[in-house]
């Protein structure tokens, strides 16, 4: 989930020649839309760019739906870190994120 969508783009594309399965979206409704959808999701990636405050009220909905996910945040920030992992969030990257490192954290995260 990224409101940027080339952005989301380019890391969907590199996640997929990892062999990953990849689902962008690039507002909060189309998360919903998609969580409530009958695709099973694994996991979600969400790039806090661009998005307000009610971006929780979401990551809360994914906690609901039990699908663990990942934060990515413009800079290093404790509320930042404390919001990500009050709402449920797995962990928290900081940009730039190198595609081979949240990979891997991808893969230790699904356990495959």
């Amino acid at each position: 989930v990224g409101s940027n969508r080339n952005s989301a783009e380019q890391m969907g594309q590199s996640l997929k020649q990892q062999k990953y399965d990849m689902r962008i979206v690039t507002s909060l409704t189309e998360l919903d839309t998609t969580v409530q959808g009958v695709e099973r999701i694994s996991l979600a990636v969400i790039d806090l760019a661009g998005f307000d405050q009610t971006v929780w009220k979401h990551c809360e909905r994914l906690q609901s739906a039990r699908i663990p996910f990942l934060v990515i945040a413009d800079q290093r920030s404790p509320s930042v870190q404390q919001e990500s992992m009050r709402y449920g969030a797995r962990g928290v990257f900081t940009k730039p994120v190198g595609v081979r490192e949240l990979a891997d954290y991808i893969r230790a995260t699904l356990g495959r």
